[in-house]
């Protein structure tokens, strides 16, 4: 169990020199455990207009709201977040 390694994306936003707001994105890497979403989270996802194919599970320390998980080379955006009776986040995610 969390034996997977992938990094979690804040996105911050400052004000550039120019005045306009400039993101920049702030990475964690961490070990999660990588599931498949289940076949009631997808279809129920889709009447929704959401794709939800992936869902992680993070130890409460390594998680601080952040709002995308890059796995390799694919991004997913964190759709639900919510935390388990043992402490365990459950992040419900969506390819980018």
């Amino acid at each position: 169990m969390f034996s997977d390694r992938v990094k979690l994306r804040g996105i911050v936003i400052t004000q550039g020199s120019d005045g306009y707001p400039v993101e920049t994105n702030t990475d964690t890497e961490v070990w999660v455990n990588r599931k498949s979403a289940t076949r009631a989270e997808f279809y129920q996802s889709q009447a929704a207009g959401i794709n939800v194919t992936m869902v992680y599970e993070v130890h409460p320390e390594d998680w601080n709201n952040q709002s995308h998980v890059v796995d390799g080379t694919v991004v997913y955006r964190v759709v639900r977040a919510y935390q388990r009776g043992n402490g365990v986040y459950e992040l419900v995610c969506e390819e980018v």
